[in-house]
């Protein structure tokens, strides 16, 4: 508004757009500037080559095959150098902070102001920004992060590792690639168009594009009453043998895990090495606490019914029937979002334990060996990336006047959903399609991330590194890992999968039916279940614990544990 502090005048928006290109070319200039003729490039090679070979300084860096490369360039860390890198960093940094406090401020303005705005301007320039800061995932993900740790791997040398440092640079390049993406999945007329052009020129196929899809064909989305007291029967026995098996893994785990030593134990359940590493300890904890409330809030709290593939669902948990002064928005961001948030980060914290199985095995000279600093910065940027869209989709917000006429307006006659308890529907518009698009990207990402870790970890064992290791050690160690990618088998076939599925059928609407889409949910469900299941199987000190509980407690029997069956295998790992 014309009343508001911030708002500046023409001039002054002129001035700031000038003085923004001076600033952020200063820097640019200034390196450009900076001249080393060849001579001098020369003698700095040769001398960091003459240090290395008299090992004067701690890392060295002998590069002088660069020579053989093509042409080279190096320039010589000044203290001009090092004031243009801190300038580039303080400016990206500024840069970010100010697109903060512009995007938080927007969002601000328009709730404190809805009144001298009709409410569906205000919800148009709500879903506007939306669609911007969606636009602005690309360049901050891909171009200002990246070119961030670059530039404190510049100015800090032994912080950021070189193969860090190359695949940050190999990250921007992906930048362009990324931005055409995003704008061809937020426009839903350049999305037709292409969708048109594959059909008609590629499969030779003859459609006609209506205003807001390309197709659209009659799906039955009805549930019978009968059929949803079955569902809510099943997620209460779901829901209790989870929740026993989850008190008695934490019992296990706490319990029967063997004290802290200096050697690695065997790794028998996901994330469990030993419990030398707090932080994994912590992760893995983390893990099953996000499980934990993961069926609080699926099982009682909401008890959602979903209408995948339509952005649609209702539920009667008891959050739902207390209807504690709730706008019908907060119903659906919490099931939705919260949802995806508890499960997204169950990634992440799975992500992290197999990292960390990763780098043990690695020897200090492997090209994949990351420094402490890396590994905290990229569990740091896991749990960001994996939070953005389910943040995102918690920012939408439809008042209920829109979501009655969303219902009434919807081809598939779910009126219906009125009648079960309270009840959601979200648009799909361009900016809902680009945050479930990046959901299925960074679910792809992260089952290629696992594939590549473990395929790794197997050929250091089976390669040149393995020369180092005894025999019986490289036994243990391909024993431990087929342990752990047995435990992965439940997130993947109950959580990665179905989500995936669940992802593709939201995107693509016609696809997978109603039925299909209800399946896999519940499929969903049972990951708490089978995640429990196979750590207490697969490890041995659980099972005879367990075994004998029953036996003494239960069956009121005395037993003996073979003293072989309690002990742990030892790896020694060297690092």
């Amino acid at each position: 508004m014309e009343n508001n502090p911030f708002k500046l005048k023409e001039c002054t928006k002129h001035l700031i757009r000038s003085w923004l290109f001076i600033l952020f070319s200063i820097a640019p200039v200034a390196l450009m500037l900076q001249s080393d003729d060849e001579m001098e490039m020369v003698a700095m090679i040769e001398s960091v080559s003459r240090f290395t070979r008299a090992a004067v300084i701690s890392n060295p860096h002998n590069i002088t095959w660069i020579r053989d490369r093509g042409m080279y360039m190096i320039v010589e860390k000044t203290p001009e150098i090092i004031v243009i890198i801190s300038t580039i960093l303080l400016i990206l940094f500024i840069a970010f902070c100010s697109l903060i406090f512009m995007f938080v401020h927007m969002f601000i303005v328009l709730q404190t102001n809805s009144n001298n705005r009709s409410r569906e301007n205000t919800r148009r320039v709500r879903k506007s920004l939306l669609v911007l800061l969606i636009q602005l995932i690309v360049p901050l993900e891909l171009l200002v992060f990246p070119a961030t740790i670059m530039f404190i791997g510049l100015l800090a040398e032994n912080w950021i590792s070189f193969e860090i440092s190359l695949i940050m640079y190999l990250i921007i390049t992906l930048h362009s690639i990324g931005h055409n993406v995003i704008l061809l999945l937020i426009t839903p007329l350049y999305r037709n168009f292409i969708l048109y052009f594959i059909a008609r020129h590629l499969l030779r196929q003859t459609i006609v594009i209506p205003q807001k899809s390309v197709s659209v064909i009659k799906m039955s989305f009805y549930l019978p009453l009968s059929i949803q007291d079955d569902i809510f029967q099943f997620q209460r026995i779901v829901f209790l043998i989870s929740t026993i098996l989850n008190v008695i893994s934490l019992i296990c785990l706490f319990k029967q895990t063997p004290p802290h030593q200096t050697t690695f134990k065997n790794y028998v359940i996901l994330i469990q090495v030993s419990i030398t590493d707090w932080m994994i300890n912590l992760v893995y904890i983390i893990h099953k606490v996000l499980l934990t409330l993961s069926d609080i809030n699926l099982d009682i709290l909401l008890a959602p019914i979903p209408l995948f593939p339509l952005p649609a669902g209702y539920c009667v948990g008891l959050l739902c029937r207390a209807k504690v002064s709730m706008r019908l928005q907060l119903v659906h961001t919490t099931t939705f979002g919260s949802t995806i948030l508890f499960f997204t980060n169950t990634g992440v914290a799975i992500i992290i334990c197999v990292l960390y199985r990763h780098q043990t095995i690695l020897m200090e000279s492997n090209l994949f060996k990351l420094k402490e600093r890396t590994k905290h910065l990229i569990r740091s940027w896991l749990f960001m990336l994996f939070s953005i869209a389910p943040v995102a989709f918690m920012l939408q917000s439809d008042d209920e006047i829109e979501m009655e006429s969303l219902i009434d307006s919807n081809l598939h006659n779910i009126s219906w959903i009125r009648e079960r308890g309270m009840y959601f529907i979200v648009e799909k518009t361009p900016d809902i399609v680009v945050i479930i698009s990046i959901i299925l990207l960074v679910l792809l990402t992260a089952l290629s991330s696992l594939i590549f870790m473990f395929g790794h970890m197997f050929v250091v064992l089976n390669g040149n590194v393995a020369n180092n290791r005894s025999k019986e050690n490289i036994r243990r160690i391909r024993k431990s890992l087929l342990v752990l990618l047995i435990q992965l088998i439940v997130p993947l076939e109950l959580l990665v999968l179905p989500a995936i599925v669940l992802a593709i059928g939201l995107l693509t609407e016609n696809w997978i039916t109603f039925e299909i889409s209800l399946v896999v949910y519940l499929i969903i469900t049972l990951h708490s279940i089978g995640h429990n299941v196979i750590l207490v199987l697969i490890t041995p000190l659980y099972r005879n614990f367990i075994a004998y509980f029953i036996s003494r407690h239960l069956l009121r029997k005395t037993i003996i544990i073979p003293q072989k069956s309690v002990s742990v295998i030892q790896v020694t790992v060297t690092r």
